[in-house]
């Protein structure tokens, strides 16, 4: 059997094959994105009123510095203000917002965007003023006409200044930035009594500018995993073997695949997998397996793979030895179920609040220690998807790290019809959105399903099966590498898991070895399905499991040696009686 589906898999399961996207096999899928947050810190610097003394001006761009940002954004300019002074005259101010580049915030989006201004401004008015302007204030100015013949200004803050005094002004402050809109930080006073007019920021005059944006909706292409199956199975098997049509597949058909370039919209975008990447990609997601028969290649998840129906009959053992064995491979304590951490090299949109990463859940200290690695190389980020599409926005010859990237998408059930220049498409499934919380953005985030707690518990037979004799220990939370304080559909995503509830076993991690009668029609029945139960009586009670090991001698019909791992379905206390 090894001469068979066994050894192409061997030879070409990591060779990663091109699936070029503009194919009618594709789908459409809407890309309406997630709302992106971003708050920008700003602090004045402009400390001293000696900057502007013997110049006649009456307005001032005061020294206003981006310290950091926090979060992403698209479609938005912004940055530091340098100091500049402008003309008193008539009609200066709005020359000035219109033609300078000196600006703090610009929005070069097609759609409006609503900024908050909040923080704290100290200011002392002029030290040796005699007669101190009235009038003095502090605005954001725009480009934008206000339908007068200027432009538009909101005032943070006037004041009419007494010599040598301190002011502290608290900013609220919401203002819609329309597309093309720039924002200007503006200083104004009244008529001017003498020179000595300005006054200085003092510390801790601190300034936030937060907003939210959102990506264009875009329509990008992906497969749905029947496609890729049955085209890998070909490619891998050099067109030795086809694929069944799973009902594996057709149950989880929400689960797409799509790659770097296709979120980015390239009608030339190309998906890079392996067989081997894709399997691992589903095996995170549930424990799944694959089976031949007659050559063509089944999917399913692993306990549906096992035929207990069609039971392969043996004889006794041979001879009393009998071997009971700890299938050592199927031990773990602890398991880490999630998504790739995300590269710090590119950073991600609003990542520290990413649901869909790495996390580790524990049973504690075991004597043979062992990680089940249930993390996907296929990423299942919305936000990270969303950084694909923000920082590729309009750059078309553009390369990307993510490019090729693999990404996968939960959609919704149903497609929609086209419209126009809008295809026939799938819309992402938010359905469990509504009762999301511990989230930055839970209207529009995406993947929910995807979540590793989801996936753990997808996974939870065959983590029962393989926590033999561990029913009364509970798998603890222990860490996650982003945000772990979503709550989704009545999944908590951090919660610890007791053993007992994971499901029923439908095996047990032992091996059990021994020497049987070769059955005649052997080869034949395993070519029929190699995951066929065998069993065999024992003692007056009969003993099932899935063949691991065997070989025969058709010529001799000597007597060989079988090694099973038992089902569940055992009760294994009879190998008390056997051995007495």
């Amino acid at each position: 059997m090894e001469d068979g589906l066994a050894k192409f898999l061997k030879a070409n399961e990591n060779t990663v094959y091109e699936f070029p996207m503009n194919v009618p096999d594709a789908i459409n899928i809407k890309m309406d994105g997630i709302n992106l947050h971003e708050k920008l810190n700003f602090r004045f610097t402009h400390s001293t009123i000696t900057d502007i003394l013997n110049y006649d001006y009456v307005r001032y761009i005061p020294s206003f510095v981006l310290i950091n940002n926090e979060g992403n954004s698209v479609g938005i300019d912004y940055g530091s203000q340098g100091f500049e002074t402008v003309a008193g005259t008539a009609g200066a101010d709005e020359t000035y917002v219109k033609d300078s580049g000196n600006y703090f915030y610009y929005n070069l989006n097609s759609f409006p965007v609503t900024i908050t201004i909040e923080g704290t401004i100290n200011v002392r008015s002029p030290l040796n003023s005699t007669s101190p302007p009235s009038g003095s204030a502090l605005k954001v100015k725009t480009n934008r006409s206000n339908g007068f013949g200027g432009t538009m200004e909101y005032f943070l803050f006037s004041f009419n200044p007494v010599a040598n005094t301190v002011y502290t002004f608290n900013i609220n402050q919401t203002i819609t930035v329309y597309p093309n809109e720039k924002l200007f930080m503006f200083g104004t006073t009244g008529t001017v009594n003498d020179l000595l007019y300005n006054f200085e920021f003092l510390p801790d005059s601190d300034l936030t500018v937060s907003f939210i944006t959102r990506q264009p909706t875009t329509y990008i292409k992906a497969f749905r995993a029947q496609y890729l199956f049955t085209q890998m199975i070909n490619k891998v098997t050099d067109g030795n073997y086809t694929a069944d049509t799973s009902p594996y597949f057709e149950l989880y058909k929400q689960k797409v695949f799509t790659c770097g370039n296709a979120l980015r919209g390239l009608t030339d975008a190309v998906m890079l997998i392996s067989f081997s990447v894709f399997f691992q990609d589903w095996d995170c997601f549930d424990a799944v397996g694959i089976s031949e028969k007659t050559k063509v290649v089944r999917f399913n998840s692993k306990i549906n793979l096992i035929d207990t129906t069609n039971v392969i009959p043996l004889s006794g053992p041979a001879n009393e030895t009998f071997k009971v064995s700890v299938a050592k491979e199927y031990l773990f304590n602890e398991a880490e179920f999630g998504y790739p951490e995300m590269r710090n090299d590119v950073g991600v949109a609003n990542g520290k609040e990413e649901p869909n990463c790495k996390y580790l859940w524990s049973i504690g200290t075991t004597k043979s220690p062992a990680k089940l690695d249930k993390v996907s190389k296929i990423k299942a980020s919305p936000y990270e998807i969303e950084l694909v599409r923000v920082t590729t926005f309009k750059k078309d010859t553009t390369d990307n790290k993510a490019d090729n990237d693999l990404f996968s998408l939960y959609i919704e059930a149903t497609s929609n019809p086209a419209s126009g220049t809008i295809p026939v498409h799938y819309a992402l499934d938010r359905s469990l959105n509504a009762t999301a919380t511990g989230l930055l953005e839970p209207l529009t985030i995406f993947n929910l399903p995807l979540s590793p707690k989801r996936n753990l518990l997808r996974n939870g037979p065959f983590m029962r099966s393989s926590l033999y004799l561990a029913g009364n220990k509970v798998l603890a939370y222990k860490s996650a590498d982003r945000n772990n304080k979503m709550v989704a559909g009545g999944i908590i995503e951090k919660s610890d898991v007791p053993v007992s509830s994971l499901g029923s076993a439908f095996f047990y991690p032992l091996y059990l070895d021994s020497d049987f009668p070769a059955a005649d029609n052997l080869l034949d029945l395993l070519d029929a399905n190699p995951l066929q139960v065998l069993s065999f009586p024992l003692n007056g009670y009969t003993i099932e499991g899935i063949l691991q090991e065997v070989s025969i001698a058709p010529a001799s019909r000597a007597i060989q040696q079988y090694k099973f791992l038992t089902l569940a379905s055992n009760d294994l206390t009879k190998l008390i009686d056997y051995y007495g």
